[in-house]
């Protein structure tokens, strides 16, 4: 079939094949075609601003969602879009409230917990996050990542016992995970455990000799054991 002959839906199509390949101007244009025939078409306002995002243009992408939102209040696509452009504006506390509103109409969608989280954390609210990344956990139990970040965000808030428990849940995953040996290191030394310490920077360098920051604090931590020596 000609592209003469061709409704919204097949623009819609060819926009997204265009998308998925990276030619975001293509899947612009094409977008827009089914725009033209379709204006109430919610699904091509939602990936016409995603894809304006991905040309760059975040404020047009937050004008394009929220035209797909006016199609639909309840379209959780939509506010996730808009709650991404909005993120990467630094309009972070505009973007909570989108992400709030999407998880009001999906309680399991993991990826906007996932958002949410990380712009709680930009922001310096780290219990807030440390909810986020619970909920994910109940959601994954199995997230590596997320329990590398939720010892991260403990370790901000210089809950160290708590920090060690994620990266020891990520070392029962994977026992060759350099950074989570590390950063148990890590967790302990602010604990003054530092000949513990001293262990898991050690398995961390076994694992990757050339881990500069672990030889780093391994040798701060022989030094705080040579001061209390000399005490």
């Amino acid at each position: 079939m000609g592209e003469n002959n061709f409704n919204s839906d097949d623009w819609y199509n060819k926009g997204l094949t265009a998308y998925q390949v990276g030619s975001y101007e293509e899947a612009f244009k094409n977008y827009n075609k089914a725009l033209e025939l379709n204006p109430k078409f919610k699904e091509a306002w939602f990936r016409k601003g995603m894809t304006i995002g991905a040309l760059g243009n975040f404020e047009e992408a937050v004008e394009c969602h929220n035209t797909a939102i006016k199609l639909d209040p309840n379209y959780r696509d939509g506010w996730f879009g808009k709650a991404m452009a909005l993120g990467i504006l630094k309009r972070e506390n505009e973007a909570i409230e989108c992400y709030e509103r999407v998880l009001e109409l999906d309680p399991y969608f993991k990826h906007a917990w996932v958002a949410k989280g990380m712009t709680l954390s930009n922001l310096g609210k780290f219990e807030e996050t440390i909810e986020c990344y619970d909920k994910i956990l109940e959601l994954d139990p199995n997230d590596i990542e997320t329990w590398h970040n939720k010892g991260f965000i403990f370790s901000k808030l210089q809950r160290n016992e708590e920090s060690i428990e994620c990266y020891e849940t990520v070392l029962d995953f994977n026992p060759n995970d350099v950074k989570a040996w590390f950063n148990i290191g890590l967790g302990l030394a602010n604990l003054g455990k530092y000949n513990e310490a001293l262990e898991y920077y050690d398995k961390a360098l076994e694992l990757d000799p050339d881990f500069e920051e672990a030889l780093f604090w391994k040798e701060l931590a022989l030094g705080y054991l040579k001061k209390s020596d000399e005490k």
